[in-house]
């Protein structure tokens, strides 16, 4: 095991329970790689407290109502929308310090090669984690380059087995990144409203755009998962309130289930990832940075 490895008692067994013993600094090549993960991880527990407690309040969040002389039911909003900033900002802390763990390894990889703490300094503006667009991209990226010139032979194998580029299995990195960029000039986009296990279609579509013509090409649809997620993309500072009116249908239809709404917090970056669950995206972002660090520990 690599100097730079965690050991089994210091690796946290799942998310919710973040790593009490983080090293010295100087005692671990990684420690600051480490205390950036660990920093992630506290955000996504706090998400998590106030994620709940929004379910619990919200989770009968649409009720019906049936009009027997035009044979119609109608379904409404319980309660009005919440407002989203603080989980963007949440989920904006954590992207970041996961970017920022995999410069800090990246740094640690360089520290570790011939040049040492020396040459390492001298090059530290322009060393950071390589992630890129493409594979192409990645191949030919002056950040792989002098991560690679800079650390010990051989790195070139495990570095590039991670395929931290759009398209490769590392794409989460590739989210991480992007999203980490884009929350350093505005908040990440969130959606408050989603309504899961209803097909894309014309019949959910067109009741949804005809009782709300104004969110005609804001309607988010996404099926991560195979699970179907719909969403209503607000724009800045406007709240949906109680009462307001998502679906007409016939009443030969069968009833929606309190199942098929659900109350959720959705990620619209859909230039970057597609639209999901905000909680499910942090959160196996977390683990998968948590997890790859070790496949380093020899190079540090």
């Amino acid at each position: 095991m690599g100097h730079g490895t965690r050991s089994a008692r210091s690796s946290p067994a799942g998310i919710l329970n973040p790593s009490p013993d983080i090293m010295p600094p100087g005692s671990n090549p990684l420690t600051g790689v480490w205390a950036k993960i660990e920093r992630a991880k506290q955000h996504v527990t706090d998400y998590d407290r106030v994620y709940d407690r929004l379910v619990r309040q919200y989770g009968d969040m649409v009720h019906a109502k049936e009009d027997s002389q035009v044979r119609e039911r109608v379904y409404y909003l319980n309660w009005d929308n919440p407002d989203t900033t603080a989980f963007a900002v949440w989920a904006g802390d954590i992207v970041h310090n996961l970017r920022s763990a995999l410069d800090h390894l990246a740094y640690a990889l360089c520290v570790a090669g011939p040049g040492g703490e020396a040459g390492a300094y001298r090059a530290r503006k322009q060393i950071y984690f390589p992630i890129a667009n493409g594979e192409e991209d990645y191949r030919t990226s002056r950040h792989r380059e002098k991560v690679l010139g800079l650390s010990k032979p051989g790195l070139d194998e495990i570095l590039d087995a991670t395929e931290p580029y759009r398209g490769g299995k590392g794409e989460a990195l590739y989210h991480i990144s992007e999203l980490d960029k884009a929350d350093k000039h505005r908040l990440l986009v969130t959606v408050a409203f989603t309504n899961a296990r209803l097909d894309e279609g014309s019949i959910i579509e067109r009741t949804l755009l005809e009782s709300n013509p104004e969110w005609a090409g804001r309607l988010v649809f996404s099926r991560p998962d195979d699970v179907a997620h719909y969403g209503i993309e607000r724009l800045p500072g406007e709240r949906l309130k109680a009462g307001r009116v998502l679906l007409r249908e016939h009443m030969h239809e069968p009833p929606k289930q309190k199942g098929d709404f659900v109350a959720d917090i959705t990620l619209n970056e859909p230039e970057i990832v597609k639209p999901q669950s905000l909680r499910s995206l942090l959160t196996h972002s977390t683990l998968y940075v948590d997890r790859m660090i070790n496949a380093f520990s020899d190079f540090v």
